[in-house]
């Protein structure tokens, strides 16, 4: 992205949109971000190249939850 990176733009939508579900979506992930669920945020990843089948689950994971990834994320801390 040329004005900023994924981490930022996930933080901004936050904030302006609490009740917002987020899957990041990366060609590149080192261990450390699956290891740390995406720069600490709680947002899940999922990593090219998947399947139409893995993209729909993770979709629908996100959707079913009770309340968005980084919110139970946060509760945790």
């Amino acid at each position: 992205m040329p004005m900023m990176n994924g981490d930022e733009m996930a933080k901004r939508l936050i904030r302006a949109h609490p009740d917002i579900r987020i899957i990041f979506i990366t060609g590149y992930a080192d261990d450390a971000l699956v290891q740390h669920n995406v720069f600490g945020t709680g947002v899940p990843l999922l990593e090219k190249p998947f399947t139409p089948r893995d993209l729909l689950h993770g979709i629908r994971a996100e959707l079913d939850a009770p309340q968005p990834s980084y919110a139970r994320k946060l509760q945790e801390s």
